[in-house]
């Protein structure tokens, strides 16, 4: 099952805040001995688990190895690599502005919001910020 295609299936019949942010395909459910769900486990287990369908590549530049750091700490996970989708991995907007905060603080850069959405992954967020650094750069030198 593609997660795109149920978010969309589920934004046609529900209300947007009851769509699910985060979708995660088990194998099972963990079972306690009693053969019911065990829920502490399915929690722990869930917690670190990626749930990206992107192969994964670890960020390899500064400003990758930025974002790909603060979303880890905002979105509470493992790991995230170049490829993976902000909106995939369950961030809203909340997050996105924590996220677009430390990162305009750490660059020492205002960076809009909007290009989080605009540019989900950190390969094109990083991207988009090395641009606007180099940007600046070149017209320093003018």
């Amino acid at each position: 099952l593609d997660r795109g295609d149920i978010r969309d299936r589920l934004s046609e019949i529900l209300p947007s805040y009851l769509v699910p942010a985060r979708f995660i395909k088990l194998d099972s459910l963990p079972l306690d001995r009693n053969g019911k769900t065990d829920k502490k486990a399915l929690l722990e287990s869930l917690g670190t688990m990626r749930e990206s369908e992107t192969r994964f590549e670890p960020p390899k530049t500064d400003f990758e190895v930025l974002v790909a750091d603060v979303w880890k700490e905002v979105l509470q996970l493992d790991e995230i690599g170049v490829d993976d989708n902000f909106l995939d991995l369950g961030g809203q907007s909340l997050e996105a502005i924590r996220v677009m905060a430390r990162i305009s603080e750490s660059v020492r850069l205002d960076i809009p919001l909007r290009e989080i959405f605009e540019k989900p992954t950190v390969r094109l967020l990083a991207g988009e910020i090395e641009s606007q650094i180099r940007s600046i750069l070149n017209e320093e030198k003018l």
